[in-house]
């Protein structure tokens, strides 16, 4: 019979521990004898529960399903949350708040029920009074000061049923067209020398039409040099100017002040003026440049009219 082979008992220690304590471990085992002491470093990787984001609230995704479902029980809400990847607890906060607003109605044991609104009385139509135009009742306010403030014109608005942003639109025309100025927010001016509209009544309907003036068939034939031309000859030379300079320019020409605008228009889509709001303009094009703008419209029109004959 064999001899039973000489044996002896030892162990093989497998510890896991995290970075911060590694040092002092191996230090410990090193001064308790242990010898051939390895490590294996582990990496873990870390992850976190995204937050999922809907284009609808709770409460919007709970109001359409309950046009389907007018009683429900609240686990019904909760399941039917769930079934499209939201997060069941928002079902009780979207039911809170339905109840609170009155689109739904607790009947008890975690039924409820959908709302019932009653239909509001219909309305006798009364015959629309005859509205003034905001600009016109802003004239009005204003009478013959030469300065304004913008919540004076809030309360005349106001008494007349009339909405703030029927002001404000009004005022930004008014100001597009050089007739006020902004000191400040809410403060404006008239632009000294231009001259507000007179108010006028509407005339009645079984009044007269006043005889309307014809146009006459060639309007360019009846200045020397065209509206453009004009404004260039003045601006020549300047950094900036002001719409009440043209106005008065215009007057003295004996032209419409109303063609001044349009001209603007189409001169700042050239390039050759530049709005600064408030009824100022900056010159884009200077000097020699201008002056050649000038004469190539003057060719222009003298070949036109040329031609024409």
């Amino acid at each position: 019979m064999a001899k039973a082979p000489v044996t002896e008992n030892r162990f093989r220690i497998h510890i896991e521990t995290s970075v911060e304590e590694m040092g002092p471990l191996m230090e410990r085992l090193t001064l308790m004898g242990f010898t051939n002491v390895g490590h294996e470093l582990i990496t873990d990787v870390v992850t976190f529960n995204k937050r999922k984001v809907f284009e609808t609230t709770a409460e919007e995704f709970a109001l359409v399903w309950i046009e389907d479902h007018p009683e429900f029980r609240h686990k019904e809400m909760v399941q039917h949350f769930a079934d499209h990847g939201r997060n069941p607890n928002t079902a009780g906060y979207a039911v809170q708040k339905l109840a609170v607003k009155g689109e739904i109605t607790s009947l008890g044991g975690g039924l409820y029920r959908k709302a019932m609104k009653a239909l509001p009385a219909p309305v006798a139509q009364s015959p629309a009074p005859d509205r003034k135009p905001s600009r016109e009742l802003i004239l009005e306010g204003i009478g013959k000061r030469k300065r304004f403030k913008s919540i004076e014109l809030t309360e005349l608005f106001r008494s007349h049923g009339r909405a703030g942003s029927e002001m404000t639109s009004a005022l930004y025309r008014m100001l597009e067209a050089g007739l006020i100025k902004r000191l400040a927010p809410g403060d404006y001016e008239v632009i000294p020398g231009v001259r507000l509209p007179k108010i006028g009544l509407k005339q009645s309907k079984q009044a007269p039409e006043p005889p309307r003036k014809t146009r006459p068939p060639n309007p360019i034939a009846r200045y020397d040099v065209s509206n453009k031309d004009l404004i260039l000859r003045h601006i020549v030379g300047k950094d900036e100017f002001t719409m009440s300079e043209l106005v008065e320019l215009f007057r003295k020409n004996n032209r419409p002040e109303k063609s001044i605008s349009p001209q603007m228009t189409v001169m700042a889509q050239a390039k050759l003026v530049k709005s600064l709001g408030d009824g100022r303009y900056q010159v884009l094009v200077k000097g020699k440049k201008a002056s050649a703008t000038s004469q190539e419209q003057k060719s222009v029109t003298e070949s036109t009219n040329q031609e024409g004959f």
